[in-house]
C-alpha cells in the first residue's frame, strides 16, 4: 500500500509540472491546486489520490518492458540470421584462409558493423574438421616409422640370427672345396648400387644369388665363365640392408680347388674423384680426350692389398706410385694382363698411413670405354 501511495504522490507531482506548464503558455490552469474546468474556472482539487491511477502506471511500465523485450529478441534473431547466412556463405565458397584467430570475432555485432554485407571466412566447425584432419594426417606418420622402425628391427633380429657367416666389401674370403661340397654366405650391402661378386681360382667354379628365396642370376649364367679363365663374375644392383645369400661349389665334383669370393660395392658417381676407398671400386670413362684416371689410396693397416682394374671391352694398363713417387709395379708388369681377360691384378705389401697413387688408362689411347679400379684384400 505504501507502495501504491509514492507512485500516486509521483503521478500527482508529474500532473502538477504539466499544469504549471500549461499556465506559463495560457492553457488557463490558475491554481495549480485546482482542476481545470469550462470557461478556465478553477476547482479545487482534492488532494487524495484517484482510484485507478496507479494501476494505469503500472500497466504502462509493464507495456514498455514488453516492448523493450521484444527489441532485444529481434536483435538476437537477426545477429542468428546473419551469422548463419555468414557461415553458409563460407561453405559454399570452400575458403581455406585460416589466418583468423577467435579473438577478431568476439565483438562482432552484424547490427552495428555498418558497411557491405560481412562474410565469416571461417567457422568453429571448420577448424574442427581441420584439426582432426591433422591429428588423422599425424596418426598415419607416427604408424609409418613406426612400421619402418618394427621392419628394420626385424632385419636386426634376422641378421644376428643368420645361420650363413657374412662377407664383406672390405675382406674376401678364401675357402676350399671338394666333391660336392659348396661355401654359402649372407651379404647385407651398405649403399644401394652396383655390387660386384667374383671368384678366383684354379678350377672351375659356380656361383649363385639369392634374394628372398629366389636367384638374381640370370638363367644359365651361373656358369657363366665371366671372370679369370673359368671363374664367375656377376654385376648387380642392390638394395642397402638387404640380405643376399651368395653360394659358390664347383662344376666338376671330382676334383679339389681353392676358391676366392670377393665382393666388391661401386662408388657412387659424387665419389669419382675423392680417395679411394676398401672394397669400394671407382668407374670412370676413358678416351682419346681423356688418357688415363688417376686415384689416391691410403690403407689403415700394414699388409697385402690386391690392386685390380677391370674393363667391359677394353685391355686397361696400371701403375702404382709409392709416396715418394716411384713405381712400385715391375718393369713390363703394368700391362701384365693377370686379371680378367685382358685386365690388371697386382698384389702389393702397402703400408699403413701412406698414401699410393694409382693411374689407370687404355692399352690402345684410341680406344674408349668404361673401366673400374678397386683395392682389395684377403681375409
Amino acid at each position: 500500500m505504501k507502495t501504491k501511495l509514492m507512485v500516486a504522490a509521483s503521478l500527482m507531482t508529474l500532473f502538477n509540472t504539466a499544469g504549471q506548464a500549461g499556465q506559463e503558455i495560457g492553457v488557463g490552469v490558475q491554481n495549480p491546486t485546482h482542476q481545470v474546468g469550462r470557461g478556465g474556472f478553477g476547482v479545487p482539487r482534492d488532494p487524495r489520490p484517484i482510484p485507478g491511477d496507479t494501476d494505469l502506471f503500472e500497466r504502462e511500465l509493464e507495456r514498455r518492458a514488453e516492448a523493450a523485450r521484444k527489441v532485444e529478441e529481434e536483435r538476437r534473431a537477426h545477429e542468428a540470421r546473419a551469422a548463419e547466412e555468414a557461415a553458409r556463405k563460407a561453405d559454399e565458397s570452400g575458403s581455406e584462409d585460416y589466418n583468423v584467430t577467435v579473438g577478431d570475432w568476439e565483438n562482432f555485432n552484424p547490427l552495428t558493423a555498418g558497411g557491405d554485407v560481412v562474410v565469416l571466412d571461417i567457422t568453429e566447425e571448420r577448424k574442427e574438421e581441420e584439426r582432426q584432419a591433422q591429428e588423422a594426417r599425424a596418426e598415419a606418420e607416427r604408424a609409418r616409422l613406426a612400421e619402418i622402425a618394427r621392419i628394420e628391427a626385424e632385419k636386426r633380429e634376422a641378421r644376428a640370427n643368420d645361420i650363413y657367416p657374412e662377407i664383406y666389401v672390405t675382406n674376401a674370403e678364401m675357402f676350399s672345396l671338394y666333391d660336392d661340397d659348396h661355401r654359402t654366405y649372407s651379404f647385407y650391402p651398405e649403399i644401394s648400387g652396383w655390387h660386384i661378386f667374383e671368384t678366383y681360382g684354379n678350377t672351375d667354379s659356380v656361383m649363385e644369388i639369392y634374394h628372398n628365396g629366389e636367384s638374381i642370376v640370370n638363367e644359365g649364367e651361373s656358369d657363366g665363365d665371366r671372370g679369370i679363365d673359368d671363374n664367375e663374375l656377376q654385376h648387380k644392383y642392390l638394395e642397402a640392408g638387404e640380405r643376399y645369400v651368395v653360394q659358390v661349389y664347383l662344376e666338376y665334383w671330382t676334383v679339389r680347388g681353392t676358391v676366392i669370393l670377393n665382393v666388391r660395392a661401386e662408388d657412387t658417381p659424387e665419389e669419382l674423384y675423392n680417395p679411394l676407398k676398401l672394397g669400394y671400386a671407382k668407374k670412370f670413362w676413358l678416351a682419346p680426350n681423356r688418357s688415363h684416371f688417376t686415384t689416391k689410396f691410403t690403407p689403415k693397416e700394414t699388409g697385402w692389398y690386391n690392386i685390380e682394374s677391370f674393363s667391359d671391352d677394353e685391355d686397361t694398363v696400371m701403375e702404382i706410385y709409392n709416396p715418394a713417387g716411384h713405381s712400385i709395379v715391375a718393369v713390363g708388369e703394368s700391362d701384365g694382363d693377370r686379371g680378367v681377360g685382358d685386365e690388371e691384378l697386382q698384389v702389393k705389401k702397402l703400408e699403413a698411413g701412406k698414401t699410393y697413387t694409382i693411374q689407370v688408362y687404355l692399352q690402345d689411347l684410341d680406344d674408349e670405354g668404361f673401366a673400374w679400379v678397386h683395392v682389395w684384400r684377403i681375409s
